[in-house]
């Protein structure tokens, strides 16, 4: 798997939705869109993200530092 061909960085997103991610951290988009972790496990497995990186990337109040550190000890 190539990483920097990321999902993240592949998916077209509509105007709509580009507006919404880019007025909110991923975390709220996320809440607000009502996606859970379990919907999208299999995908977030493979990016390195596990349940309790996915709770601290949509939790109160948003540490972005703890997500990528418990991130980087997956990779």
């Amino acid at each position: 798997m190539r990483y920097v061909d990321s999902v993240a960085n592949l998916m077209p997103l509509s105007r709509k939705s580009n507006g919404i991610w880019r007025d909110k951290s991923p975390g709220h988009a996320i809440t607000d869109a009502e996606i859970g972790f379990s919907s999208i496990s299999e995908i977030l497995e493979r990016h390195f993200i596990d349940e309790e990186g996915f709770g601290v990337l949509t939790g109160e109040p948003v540490d972005p530092l703890r997500f990528w550190e418990l991130r980087a000890r997956k990779i």
